[in-house]
């Protein structure tokens, strides 16, 4: 009998099924306001309904060309769009520039909105992009982590690329953090948004999740490898959290079955 396939190979399998569909209105529209955005370089650019600043003088190059031309978390916005209903508490884990927060609150209310980012060279970001959207979820700057207290947090340039998993990056330093088990307790978030560039595999599992609905997740297989991105999978559908469908090769949304 052959096996059924792995969450992460109907991910891994999604760009090949992909077929090439002819460019509709809406798609050249698209192609033309990502133009105008590269030539003229705004400071404020609206993805989803949110205003994200663009400033270099806060944000690198690299996540501005990303915002400029509609990619920057463009899967998990997509899905969050698609699950998130008002009355849900919504624990964002790794708050980057401030996006998804934004859009959450915008959705739920900034009052049903908790959201952690542990590299507090971003937090100037953060509060104008929450700023700019009229929203002010709770933002604490710590690592959220299996326990609580003190945890190794490798700094990078690229700040997408900042976690608690070492990358051969350098820039280590100790930040304070809290235990995941301990705020999924307090907060009872009903859903929770995941990016936190491979520390998912340890933090997700530290927690009793039962009751949260819906997961939002990037998974990062090729920084943990496959075996432990499978076990995570494994661990999630152990309490009740299954795969449901992927937006790209990496960004899943999982949801409870009983």
């Amino acid at each position: 009998m052959s096996k059924a396939p792995t969450a992460s190979k109907k991910l891994s399998s999604k760009k090949k099924q992909k077929k090439k569909k002819p460019k509709d209105l809406r798609a050249r529209f698209d192609e033309f306001r990502m133009a105008m955005r590269l030539r003229f370089r705004p400071r404020v650019v609206t993805l989803h309904g949110v205003r994200v600043p663009t400033d270099p003088a806060l944000i690198p190059e690299e996540i501005i060309d990303l915002v400029y031309t509609g990619r920057y978390e463009r899967a998990e916005a997509e899905l969050c769009r698609e699950v998130l209903r008002p009355e849900d508490r919504v624990l964002e884990l790794g708050a980057g520039i401030g996006f998804m927060g934004s859009l959450c609150a915008k959705i739920c209310g900034s009052g049903r909105v908790l959201t952690y980012e542990a590299n507090t060279g971003v937090e100037p970001v953060i509060r104008r992009t929450h700023k700019l959207n009229r929203v002010s979820p709770e933002l604490r700057m710590r690592a959220i982590a299996a326990t609580s207290g003190e945890s190794t947090f490798y700094f990078n340039d690229n700040i997408i690329s900042s976690s608690l998993i070492d990358r051969d990056f350098g820039g280590a330093r100790p930040v304070a953090s809290d235990s995941f088990a301990d705020v999924v307790e307090a907060f009872r978030p009903t859903v929770i948004v995941c990016d936190i560039e491979g520390a998912e595999v340890d933090v997700l599992p530290s927690a009793d999740l039962r009751g949260v609905d819906r997961l939002v997740i990037e998974l990062h297989p090729k920084i943990v490898g496959e075996e432990s991105n499978e076990r995570l999978i494994s661990d999630l559908a152990e309490q009740g959290l299954h795969f449901d469908r992927g937006k790209t090769s990496k960004v899943a949304l999982f949801v409870r079955r009983t």
